[in-house]
């Protein structure tokens, strides 16, 4: 091979180099946007939805809480009906 075919091919190198070093950008670049995009819109969502979980859990156990004692009240008057017989006068007129 002469010099002058050896300049030809190494110019030619550089250019298919470049050109498949612009193809792989050009095809990667998207790829990454629309990923960067997905990943933040199910971070959000898995947020809400993490969040909508943890506040109907809280109001779950707010109302079990809350309603304890109205029950605790119901079995004590129950109870005191039951063992006491001077509340059982006063009870039968309420609701023993």
């Amino acid at each position: 091979m002469t010099s002058k075919n050896k300049s030809k091919n190494g110019h030619y190198g550089g250019i298919a180099r470049n050109i498949v070093f612009i193809v792989l950008v050009i095809s990667v670049t998207p790829l990454v946007l629309v990923s960067v995009f997905i990943l933040t819109e199910f971070q959000t969502s898995y947020k809400e939805k993490v969040g909508d979980q943890l506040e109907l859990l809280v109001r779950k156990h707010k109302n079990n809480i809350n309603s304890l004692p109205k029950e605790n009240d119901v079995r004590i008057s129950r109870i005191s009906c039951l063992v006491l017989p001077e509340r059982r006068t006063q009870a039968l007129k309420m609701s023993c």
